[in-house]
């Protein structure tokens, strides 16, 4: 691990942490949730480009999964933005992605540790984070109180697709390409994931069904 680069990264990570203690932001609540989905936003939108720039440079010149990626930066900040929001979290008492946040720490412990798979690392991060701006906006959109069922569904549809067919997928090719003990950590936390997604996508079935489709008639 390049342990230059990740104190680097921490400082910038946790300048942009601790703008909150700079201000009264943390007196109301509604600016807090606020404060937590722009950053949640703005990390999803990070992950997204530079994940899709590393897996294109991977395809590109015909590395492995193994490989070091093109990119890898921005594997520490996630690393400290998962961090940062599982407090959010246990602050604001919304448990919802904690457990996603969980599994990528492991993933990412692991791989910057023994400093290898940083390309899987982006592969896993795009499948796990692409529909992240989406749901972020959509509860932007809830605070405003504006309309979000279309892009609720636009949503949905691409969770599906990423979480309960790509993600799969990837799995499978984690499984026979990677001969190393290590393709386990990832599948495992992979299979966790999608077990977890598949619960938070039944809640979201009952919603889809009593609060949208009847406006859709």
């Amino acid at each position: 691990m390049d342990y230059i680069n990740v104190l680097f990264t921490f400082i910038l990570a946790t300048m942009y942490f601790i703008v909150v203690y700079l201000t009264n932001i943390t007196t109301d609540s509604k600016l807090l949730k606020l404060y937590q989905l722009f950053g949640s936003t703005t990390h999803g939108i990070l992950v997204s480009i530079c994940s899709y720039i590393d897996i294109c440079i991977m395809v590109f010149y015909g590395n492995n999964l193994e490989d070091l990626s093109f990119l890898y930066n921005w594997h520490y900040f996630s690393l400290f933005y998962f961090f940062y929001d599982i407090y959010w979290c246990i602050y604001l008492k919304t448990s919802l992605y904690i457990y996603h946040h969980i599994a990528c720490i492991i993933c990412l412990v692991y791989a910057l540790l023994i400093n290898k798979y940083t390309n899987l690392l982006s592969v896993v991060l795009f499948c796990g984070e692409i529909t992240a701006p989406l749901i972020n906006i959509i509860s932007l959109l809830k605070i405003y109180e504006q309309k979000n069922e279309l892009l609720f569904i636009c949503f949905a549809t691409s969770f599906v697709l990423m979480r309960f067919i790509i993600t799969p997928i990837v799995i499978i090719y984690i499984y026979a390409h990677i001969s190393s003990y290590d393709k386990y950590i990832f599948i495992i936390m992979g299979l966790a994931l999608l077990g977890g997604s598949i619960i938070w996508a039944k809640g979201q079935y009952n919603y889809i069904k009593k609060k949208i489709c009847y406006k859709l008639d």
